[in-house]
């Protein structure tokens, strides 16, 4: 059936939603269905997904007008007794206004000019062409029963807004589009079956806004040079749930989508198949393809498509800048190069150096492809290679390359370079030709990492591979699960005394580090990150064999040493006779825990509050010590979150008791108290008082350093003055 050589899931939905004019909507609703009615067909993998946002647009009217192409004349429209027999009859009937639906029934028609803003709707709106539970043609069959098949092409007159095609079957000859639009704002394409030896959806646009193209099935491509969805200068740009097999292999250079000179786009939820095989990528060019056209494009979220069997799933060429683009969670196999960004050979218009910048490539699943992910300038003797990048993060991907063999599942000679993540030819990052893309924090294949045959190129890093992932469908939305919601792992390490430093390299990639017994020197090295004694470091969480727990966040840290080395302690116990706590008059100190921790004499604040949580310390009085002064810690925390650690002032702190434990919200590091206070035990100097009288009489009473002693025989009973239990003890004047 239309030659579906991978599962697809089926989909029926008849659904009614309101058209870019969405005034116009209690006429039509008396034609539709109202509701929604989803059955969804499974059979295995699918790159097809309905979803409420992406549902055809179809409009509502006052005027419905009704099409039947087995009538032999022409009536006046107003009813399916009284029905035009061609679509352009009724689009140019003067009764006809803007928002009206053309309703169309079964039958075959020839193309037509869309001059006015109406809704054109076949009967197959609401159901996707890809749905399995359609009725397959028999050999004397043209179209499906109930199809209205136009033969030929719908054109859109430049200037007419607000139009919508929907539920049709497009057949167009070679060289013929299928949809053709140059300035049309508010255009929906949804629910059509296309095939077309040209280009089926042609929106090369002069400028153009609001458009959705959604729902609809491309296949039976045949022409050379031919792209299936092809876009140009729209602002506002959906392209979802498209169903697209342009695999004819008597076609040279197949393209899927391209997205060129446009801003606010998203594409999501594709199956977009291009027909290559074992290596044999002569006749693909690309999946989806964007500033091929010499404006920029900015604006664009590519995510959950399924694309297959192309040279380059995802291609940025050289002609502009590509700002603000996020590709993630899509499944990409079978390429030679998954996602390539400025692999073009044309240069850029004269005067402007492209950019890419604010770029996130994340939780893509890329297998079976000789390159993931690689970036490069444009060709030296075209552009001398001033293609920039900056603010570039690939990571939580998950690269599976090469095809595999039953021996061996990793790169193989023959097989190209293997290449995960690369970058050609010193390309400039960050304003210099050896600055380094941020590729931390994918899955490389083994919990080793990248392996000897998926070496990167000097400019990426991508150290803090993720260790392990968790593929079990019975945990899909959870946290963790691959690859739907893909999450850096945080790195566990272990200090010993054989290993007492980590060196971090990466402001992303989180850390849990335990500390061994007996550890001397342990602590973190942030070095790497600093400039003149400034940087932001990762969210590290150290534990030490006492169980005190030093939790950062991941936030910028300022010491008072701009040459300071960048090595935080994990919390060290120090000696109880190296604090000194002033004890006031009346009271005893007694010190519980101390623990330093930060970089010693040097001063280290942060610009987000960092949690210390001391075991078994939580009924104790708290402070710091400073260059050998002490200072009391008074202030309650609002509650033990990141939220009123951060609402600290800066350098402050705050306590609250955690069950048994004590825990400190700070922002700086030293070393930290806890303790108690008491009043000392006095010595009794006792002063004779007034002897009670009677049979009743207690026994001497006796006032002793203003307490109240009770002689009962040889008992004393002695009634204190009780000292409030406070962060700072309360005597009496």
């Amino acid at each position: 059936m239309h030659g579906l050589d991978w599962p697809i899931l089926g989909v029926l939905q008849l659904i009614t939603k309101s058209a870019p004019n969405s005034s116009q909507r209690t006429g039509f609703r008396k034609i539709l269905a109202m509701g929604t009615l989803l059955v969804l067909a499974t059979a295995g993998l699918s790159g097809i997904a309905q979803s409420a946002s992406a549902t055809a647009a179809v409009g509502d009217s006052s005027g419905i007008w009704y099409v039947d192409a087995s009538v032999s004349t022409s009536g006046d429209g107003t009813s399916e007794s009284e029905a035009f027999n061609t679509i352009a009859d009724a689009i140019i009937n003067d009764a006809t206004k803007a928002g009206d639906t053309i309703q169309v029934l079964e039958g075959d028609y020839s193309g037509f000019t869309v001059s006015k803003p109406v809704n054109i709707v076949g009967p197959n709106h609401g159901i996707h062409p890809q749905d399995m539970s359609k009725d397959v043609p028999t050999p004397n069959q043209d179209r499906l029963t109930g199809e209205a098949v136009i033969k030929g092409m719908v054109t859109f007159q430049a200037g007419i807004d607000d139009i919508t095609i929907s539920g049709f079957k497009i057949v167009t000859p070679t060289e013929s589009a299928g949809v053709k639009a140059t300035t049309s704002d508010n255009v929906t394409i949804t629910y059509n079956d296309f095939s077309s030896g040209s280009q089926p959806i042609d929106g090369q646009n002069g400028s153009a806004s609001t458009w959705v193209i959604s729902h609809n099935r491309i296949d039976d491509i045949t022409g050379d040079n031919k792209t299936a969805i092809y876009l140009v200068n729209i602002i506002d740009l959906t392209v979802e749930n498209n169903f697209i097999r342009h695999d004819n292999p008597e076609a040279d250079g197949r393209r899927g989508v391209n997205l060129d000179s446009s801003s606010n786009v998203t594409l999501t939820g594709n199956n977009i198949g291009m027909g290559a095989r074992d290596d044999q990528f002569e006749g693909t060019k690309w999946a989806v393809q964007l500033a091929m056209d010499e404006g920029a494009v900015d604006s664009v979220t590519i995510e959950s498509n399924w694309i297959r069997g192309a040279n380059t799933g995802i291609l940025g060429l050289s002609k502009n800048s590509l700002t603000n683009v996020v590709i993630r969670q899509n499944t990409i196999s079978d390429t030679r190069r998954a996602i390539a960004l400025d692999r073009g050979s044309v240069a850029p218009p004269s005067g402007v150096s492209p950019v890419i910048a604010g770029l996130e490539v994340s939780g893509n699943d890329i297998a079976f492809s000789e390159f993931g992910v690689g970036l490069s300038g444009v060709a030296d003797w075209l552009h001398n290679n001033e293609f920039k990048y900056s603010d570039v993060a690939i990571s939580g991907n998950k690269f599976t390359l090469s095809q595999p063999t039953p021996a061996d599942s990793s790169c193989t000679a023959g097989e190209g370079e293997c290449k995960p993540v690369s970058v050609y030819k010193e390309t400039i990052i960050d304003g210099s030709n050896t600055g380094k893309i941020n590729a931390r924090g994918n899955w490389w294949g083994t919990a080793a990492g990248p392996s000897a045959n998926q070496q990167e190129e000097s400019q990426v890093d991508s150290g803090g591979w993720i260790s392990a992932y968790d593929d079990d469908p019975a945990k899909e939305g959870q946290p963790g699960f691959w690859p739907d919601s893909p999450a850096i792992i945080p790195l566990d390490v272990v200090l010993d005394d054989t290993k007492p430093t980590v060196t971090v390299t990466d402001s992303a990639q989180s850390l849990v580090i335990e500390v061994g017994g007996g550890t001397t020197d342990a602590g973190v090295d942030y070095k790497e990150l600093l400039a003149d004694g400034k940087g932001t470091i990762p969210q590290t969480t150290i534990t030490t064999s006492d169980g005190v727990t030093v939790g950062i966040p991941q936030t910028r840290v300022t010491a008072t040493d701009k040459d300071w080395d960048g090595v935080i302690k994990a919390p060290t116990i120090v000696p109880n006779s190296s604090i000194t706590i002033p004890a006031e008059s009346g009271t005893t100190v007694t010190i519980a825990t101390a623990i330093e921790v930060g970089a010693g004499d040097i001063g280290l604040t942060f610009d987000n509050g960092v949690r210390l949580l001391l075991p078994s310390d939580g009924d104790k009085l708290v402070g710091f010590v400073r260059n050998g002064t002490f200072t009391p810690i008074t202030t309650k925390c609002s509650a033990d979150n990141q939220t009123a650690g951060d609402a600290l002032a800066a350098g402050g702190d705050c306590y609250i008791s955690v069950g048994a434990d004590m825990v400190i919200w700070t922002k700086h590091f030293t070393t930290f108290v806890a303790y108690s206070s008491v009043a000392a035990t006095p010595a009794l100097a006792a002063t004779p008082a007034l002897a009670a009288t009677g049979a009743d009489a207690p026994g001497p009473v006796l006032w002793a350093a203003g307490a109240l002693l009770l002689v009962l025989g040889s008992a004393l009973l002695v009634a204190r003055r009780r000292v409030p239990a406070k962060r700072q003890p309360e005597f009496p004047g």
